[in-house]
């Protein structure tokens, strides 16, 4: 890093939970570009999050912060459900500017070019340690359909239970997940539905899972 623009060890993510009438939430640690952050929204008991609108974003002393500006607040009023902001840096590679002019180094510039670079490894290795952790505490949504359609409940087809008791409302995160979703991970809201529904104990729904990981995906 340079002394200019400290660049610590970060993941370059930060989960906010929304108060009451917040607007505003701060991206506190270094950016280049507007462009470069991501912003997601997660209501109160949603296992996934969603593609957040109607905001801005600003840089900060040059780039060291940068703040997220909502039009209207994502929580508007103590009835309505918690809310969790997720800001992540997510950097697309490109050059910045040229390093030499007229056969003259600029370090400046190098540093920049630097900067861009340790800021996309930071948030390169975050992405891959995620993506691993899923992958290895996780079944896709196939091996946990073939599991529940060997299983019954009262002489029903377990795939069936769970289908039923699924909301009707097609915006329902739980009824995404359990239609549309690629995977469920150990502990996440449609394995607990799933061990509510069909009675299990944990260490049945922790045996029930294995199990699943050991089918065809």
């Amino acid at each position: 890093m340079s002394s200019l623009t400290p660049i610590v060890r970060d993941t370059r993510q930060r989960d906010i939970v929304a108060a009451v009438g917040q607007t505003v939430f701060n991206f506190t640690a270094f950016l280049i570009d507007p462009l470069d952050l991501v912003v997601l929204w997660r209501p109160d008991g949603a296992s996934d999050f969603f593609s957040a609108a109607g905001y801005t974003v600003a840089l900060i002393s040059g780039g060291l912060s940068a703040a997220v500006t909502f039009a209207t607040a994502p929580r508007p009023t103590a009835d309505d459900p918690a809310v969790i902001v997720r800001l992540v840096g997510r950097r697309i590679g490109n050059r910045i500017t040229d390093v030499t002019r007229g056969g003259a180094l600029s370090s400046a510039m190098l540093e920049r070019e630097l900067d861009a670079v340790e800021i996309t490894l930071q948030e390169l290795r975050r992405d891959i340690d995620a993506a691993a952790s899923l992958f290895s505490n996780s079944v896709t949504m196939r091996q946990a359909r073939t599991w529940l359609a060997s299983q019954s409940v009262a002489g029903l087809s377990a795939i069936y239970v769970i289908d039923q008791g699924m909301s009707a409302d097609i915006a329902d995160p739980l009824t995404i997940q359990w239609r549309h979703g690629a995977t469920m991970v150990a502990g996440d809201a449609l394995y607990a539905f799933i061990q509510s529904t069909l009675g299990l104990s944990s260490s049945q729904m922790g045996a029930a899972f294995v199990a699943m990981k050991g089918l065809a995906s």
